[in-house]
């Protein structure tokens, strides 16, 4: 489980094979932990959404 999203979170999935998706749908991170509301985190993850 991730700690935060950053806004760069699809770089770093895309640099470490072990958190691409499986399948169409698929993928190996199920939740991400909040630590508290900065923008960057909110906004990283409105952008994993997307993807």
């Amino acid at each position: 489980m991730p700690f935060n999203a950053s806004p760069d979170h699809r770089q770093q999935i895309i640099a470490n094979p072990a958190l691409h998706s499986v399948g169409k749908r698929g993928s190996p991170i199920d939740a991400v932990f909040l630590t508290n509301g900065d923008v960057d985190h909110v906004a990283g993850l409105l952008t994993l959404r997307e993807s």
